[in-house]
């Protein structure tokens, strides 16, 4: 029975060295189970890793699939299978952008090419999808290069290629699209550049009119104003003139009135001074008068009293 277990250990080594590509046993691991020791080498533990990873793939568990197969780069960082079946599960995942990782590394240009055109697909800018897409078509022609009779990537590059013309010429339509759009809108512009200049410009004549009627109206005004201004000056002055005459003339008048009454004035002192002569005559005349009268009566008493003398 021991000899059949070494028979069969050599058997799926020798399987491993065919499928995996590892042409080296390595080392060995020890496990031990119960009272014995068993020795598994290092393509044995591949396998079993890659079988756990495929079981995962096969249930479409792919983010265990993933962890199982990096456990065997750990081992075989170079492992063209390991890398692969990485490829497909983030393939599966639609991760195409890590899928072409690890297509490259296998030299799997088909599936790096497809990967390219997935995601080119997926791009929503018209740039992105070009750019995408003629990264697919450098796998596929790295691919057909290798070899030139395989016609699945002769199939998958004309039909990428058409996609891509079909693109390049949506651009080329876009792009004189928008040198319409861009020479309609700067002709739009131009006019209504020039439609907003003619509209200033009348409107400025406009105003210049208007600016110019009114300038003209408060010239006039302010002719007007002042023409006013030395009327009512003129009138002013005239009636100035005439208040001075009427003025002059008032004094004059009052004057004369003033001379006028000195002489009266003089007259009426004189007149006066007339009178009262009359009068002190007058006075003195009657104090004469009384003067004498009253001797004579007392002539008369003074011989009345003679008379009766008793």
């Amino acid at each position: 029975m021991k000899g059949i277990k070494i028979v069969n250990i050599k058997i799926i080594n020798l399987f491993l060295m065919l499928i995996i590509g590892i042409s080296s046993f390595g080392a060995t691991t020890r496990i031990t189970t119960g009272s014995s020791i068993k020795y598994i080498t290092k393509n044995e533990k591949l396998y079993s890793i890659i079988n756990n990873g495929n079981d995962f793939y096969k249930s479409k568990d792919y983010k265990k699939a993933i962890s199982q197969y990096k456990e065997g780069l750990k081992l075989d960082e170079n492992n063209k299978v390991l890398n692969k079946n990485i490829a497909n599960s983030y393939y599966s995942e639609k991760k195409y952008d890590v899928a072409t990782e690890f297509y490259e590394k296998t030299k799997d240009f088909k599936q790096a090419g497809n990967s390219y055109k997935r995601i080119g697909d997926g791009s929503k800018k018209l740039d992105d999808k070009i750019k995408q897409y003629k990264s697919a078509l450098e796998e596929y022609k790295k691919g057909i290069k290798l070899n030139s009779n395989n016609m699945e990537l002769k199939f998958n590059y004309e039909y990428v290629k058409k996609l891509l013309d079909k693109l390049n010429k949506q651009k080329q339509q876009n792009k004189n699209r928008n040198k319409n759009k861009k020479d309609k809108n700067n002709k739009d512009n131009k006019k209504n550049k020039n439609k907003n200049s003619d509209k200033d410009n009348k409107k400025q004549n406009k105003n210049n009119k208007d600016n110019k009627n009114k300038t003209g109206k408060d010239n006039q005004k302010k002719s007007d104003k002042k023409d006013g201004k030395d009327n009512k000056q003129n009138k002013n002055s005239k009636k100035k003139d005439k208040n001075q005459q009427n003025e002059s003339k008032a004094n004059k008048e009052q004057s004369k009135k003033d001379k006028d009454k000195s002489k009266d004035s003089k007259n009426m002192k004189k007149v006066n001074l007339q009178e009262a002569l009359k009068i002190l005559q007058s006075l003195e005349k009657k104090e004469k008068t009384d003067l004498k009268n009253n001797q004579q009566l007392k002539m008369q008493q003074n011989n009345t009293q003679e008379k009766y003398d008793w």
